[in-house]
């Protein structure tokens, strides 16, 4: 295995202990890679360092006989974020919080009125950044990591469906001191924020769902994947590969329904939500547990009972070509609500509808909140 040095114009300082001087001690590099996969490895140094690590390789690494070159262009194809060159909520440092035995990841950017953001499946919070960042002068914006995703690890020791992520949110919200505050939720995220919200003496001023589960309604393949997830053994590794071509991330069976551009499938979105997925077997047997425990049958057709006792002014903005949770019934759905604020269709979207059209979503959410 050879090094290419560090060009004269740039700094060797990102990784103590394995970048020296203007030279890398590739070897260790070399092991680590092979047995733990680069994600892992960096993953290792971030808890190793105690903070994010703010790098990457801006030289190349050239590993023997595939000739593979690891740039900086590469690390953001593994959802890594140089923080030296980023602004705005992507640079802000991720913040834990350990609640019950489990380390939740967040990060808290923005000034004003709190709003929790609560992303959907396998998402992180990092889905919601073009948003965070046009509403950070209006909104304090507590966006989690839910478990199984980002920089929170999943545990089998902990009640991780929808009831009970809703309970650890609010945990991690009184470990903030937070008592008054707004809630965003898409996909399976706006399953935790109704449950948060239809609480007793909820605290929840506003309520925003994004795209989301539909009580009775079964998405398309809902069914079959969560079955093939429970019991088939080997699935997350099938799935991995399944992942790997673009024709099935394209399809109705993969990402089709959740993008409206498939361009954007392929390309940013896939580098941050899919790529670590396919290089990660430890990711993606986290985020398959995550699948299986947030489609809680019995606690999503709950639902409709908690809808009416939501008290929070209730708004949805809603991508308009979404199959997985179609509009017209979503239009049914919001009339179980109360305080119904509006349903807000946006055209060229579908279930991220925040990453399809994200400067509409921002819009729509600083005139409501």
């Amino acid at each position: 295995m050879r090094f290419q040095p560090f060009p004269e114009r740039e700094s060797a300082h990102a990784l103590p202990g394995i970048v020296r001087s203007r030279y890398a001690d590739a070897g260790q590099c070399r092991v680590m890679a092979r047995h733990t996969g680069l994600i892992d490895f960096l993953e290792l140094l971030n808890s190793a360092q105690g903070v994010q690590c703010q790098f990457v390789f801006t030289s190349v690494l050239i590993f023997d006989r595939n000739t593979i070159a690891y740039t900086h262009t590469e690390m953001h194809k593994l959802n890594m974020i140089n923080t030296e060159r980023a602004g705005g909520f992507l640079a802000a440092p991720h913040q834990y919080a350990d609640l019950e035995g489990l380390r939740i990841g967040y990060r808290d950017y923005g000034e004003g009125p709190v709003l929790v953001m609560l992303h959907g499946w396998p998402l992180n919070g990092d889905t919601f950044a073009s948003v965070v960042d046009a509403i950070a002068t209006q909104c304090r914006c507590i966006v989690p990591d839910l478990p199984g995703a980002g920089m929170t690890r999943w545990s089998t020791h902990h009640d991780l469906s929808p009831v009970g992520q809703a309970r650890l949110i609010q945990a991690l919200l009184a470990a903030l001191n937070i008592t008054d505050y707004s809630l965003l939720g898409n996909d399976s995220g706006g399953m935790v924020a109704r449950y948060l919200a239809g609480g007793r003496e909820s605290p929840v001023n506003k309520l925003v769902l994004l795209n989301t589960e539909i009580p009775r309604h079964r998405a398309p393949y809902q069914r079959l994947y969560k079955c093939l997830a429970r019991w088939l053994p080997g699935y997350s590794a099938i799935a991995r590969i399944q992942l790997k071509f673009d024709a099935y991330l394209r399809s109705r069976q993969g990402f089709g329904g959740t993008l409206y551009n498939h361009q954007h499938l392929l390309g940013s979105f896939n580098r941050r939500f899919i790529l670590p997925l396919t290089r990660s077997r430890q990711r993606m047997n986290e985020a398959t547990l995550s699948f299986v425990a947030m489609l809680n049958w019995p606690q999503l057709d709950e639902l409709r009972y908690v809808h009416e006792r939501i008290q929070a002014p209730t708004l949805f903005i809603w991508g308009r070509q979404d199959d997985t949770f179609p509009e017209a019934r979503a239009v049914e759905m919001s009339r179980s609500f109360k305080k119904l604020a509006g349903f807000i269709s946006i055209d060229k979207a579908k279930l991220y509808v925040h990453e399809d059209q994200p400067e509409q979503v921002a819009q729509h959410l600083s005139a409501f909140l």
